[in-house]
């Protein structure tokens, strides 16, 4: 043993498992938005395919626009409905603060940026965390694209101070012509 240095078992251990949820959270976020981005990429990819296939259409017969329309349909299922965020509101709880981000109307479609902060999370607080993270990603139109913790401390003591999960929703509007 190194003379002049104490530490505490405890906080060791405590520092070690707060790292280990830190870790797990983060792959679990980056695997889930891996999936997302995947399935976002298929669906527009789809939806390039219909497009091109209207355009090539010489003929709108009833046959053609039903094959289109079930086209269409899928393409929705995937995004959200209008009060998607008032759902992942609730999924966060009254513990999380949101801060507005910003939103992109598509044709179609709106795309809103939030970012959820917890303050002073305990170590109580990580399996919830997780369990959020997870619900979300099953949510049609919901992804996380980001989670950030800010710490403080020192080599010996650190806690979290802030953590900050980034969600990007997608959900359908109606369509102004």
């Amino acid at each position: 043993m190194i003379k002049g240095i104490t530490y505490s078992k405890r906080v060791a251990v405590t520092c070690t498992m707060v790292l280990g949820a830190a870790m797990l959270i983060s792959w679990l976020s980056q695997k889930f938005a891996a999936a997302q981005d995947q399935r976002l990429r298929s669906t527009l990819n789809l939806e390039e395919q219909l497009s091109r296939q209207v355009a090539a259409l010489s003929e709108f017969g009833d046959r053609n626009l039903a094959g289109l329309r079930s086209y269409v349909s899928h393409f929705q299922l995937l995004l959200g409905s209008k009060d998607q965020k008032e759902t992942v509101v609730r999924t966060f709880g009254a513990s999380w603060a949101r801060d507005s981000g910003s939103v992109e109307e598509k044709e179609g479609y709106s795309l809103s940026t939030d970012i959820y902060r917890k303050v002073s999370p305990a170590l109580s607080d990580w399996q919830r965390t997780v369990d959020i993270l997870r619900s979300l990603e099953e949510v049609p139109g919901v992804s996380v694209t980001g989670f950030e913790m800010s710490t403080s401390g020192d080599r010996n003591q650190r806690s979290v101070d802030v953590l900050r999960v980034k969600v990007e929703t997608r959900t359908r509007r109606s369509m102004q012509g």
